[in-house]
Formats: structure tokens, sequence, C-alpha cells
């Protein structure tokens, strides 16, 4: 049985959605591991997002208290 090309589409699949997140943020901890910290810049350059989205990215893990802030300003970074 073939499966319909509408649940091939992310946006059409919540489940895939889903996973798709779960890698974002698995490669997002994963660079915080190799470099002990992340910058809005480097959530922009890896997921290819405005500054706007990344921030809003970020915001969403501080909130679930899964990154801290560290800083301020330029130097505003985040950790685990």
């Amino acid at each position: 049985m073939k499966t319909p090309s509408h649940y091939l589409k992310t946006k059409n699949h919540p489940k895939k959605e889903g996973f798709s997140k779960l890698l974002s943020n698995i490669k997002l901890y994963s660079f915080i591991n190799q470099n002990g910290k992340i910058t809005n810049r480097d959530v922009r350059e890896m997921f290819k997002l405005s500054n706007r989205a990344a921030l809003d990215e970020i915001n969403k893990l501080l909130e679930l208290q899964l990154l801290k802030s560290q800083n301020k300003g330029r130097a505003l970074h985040y950790i685990m």
C-alpha cells in the first residue's frame, strides 16, 4: 500500500513535525556539548532562521528550563 503524498509533507503531519523538532533539539544540544555554549547567531546559522525566529526558539527552551542564559548584551550565550 502506498502512502498518500499529503502524509509526506511535514506541515500536514504532526508526528513528523514533532520528530523534526526533536532532531533540531538534538542538534542544538550536541552543539552545546561540543562548544560549551550556543549563541543566537549559532542558532540562526544552524537552522537558517531569522533573528526573531531564533530568539523565539531559544525562549521556548528557556521557559522549559532546558537552557540557561549567561551574560548580557553582545556576550549573551546559552548553556544547558
